[in-house]
């Protein structure tokens, strides 16, 4: 199930998928505000899921990781939050990388982007403190889903 209870993003882990087979989902390149984003995202990795890992970039330029998971995470939706730092043309991507067996599906959920630095004033994210603080969420609009099949490369 869903953690938002609707609709979730996953990799498939099963036959034919092998080992290190990459399932990418990428935004189409979006001007970002003068200033960092703080990206939110809800995901689910048990039994033996290979990794999940985040990069962005200028459009045109080598992808910088900002994050991995990598390995069994437990049986429940995990809540995580990220850095994405400021870039002008950006490209975010979010790769699925099969691990070593058909047990290991990864699920993605509630992905959101705030204009701004992670560590805001007004609590945990999102910003909720009692409406005295406004911030502006933007859904990860124009999301490309790209099943890329690049195995092994991972680059």
């Amino acid at each position: 199930m869903a953690y938002s209870r609707k609709y979730y993003a996953f990799t498939e882990a099963s036959s034919p998928r092998q080992l290190n087979d990459v399932a990418t989902l990428t935004t189409s390149t979006f001007k970002l505000p003068e200033s960092p984003l703080c990206m939110q995202y809800h995901f689910h990795m048990y039994s033996q899921p290979g990794s999940l890992v985040i990069k962005a970039r200028e459009r045109g330029t080598t992808d910088n990781q900002i994050e991995i998971r990598t390995g069994n995470q437990g049986e429940q939706w995990h809540q995580n939050i990220v850095q994405i730092p400021q870039l002008s043309d950006a490209v975010i991507s979010i790769r699925g990388i099969r691990g070593p067996t058909s047990k290991g599906d990864i699920g993605l959920d509630l992905i959101t982007l705030q204009k701004g630095l992670c560590s805001s004033p007004c609590g945990s994210f999102p910003c909720q403190n009692a409406g005295i603080c406004q911030a502006t969420r933007t859904a990860l609009i124009n999301i490309v889903v790209k099943l890329d099949l690049l195995a092994p490369n991972v680059s």
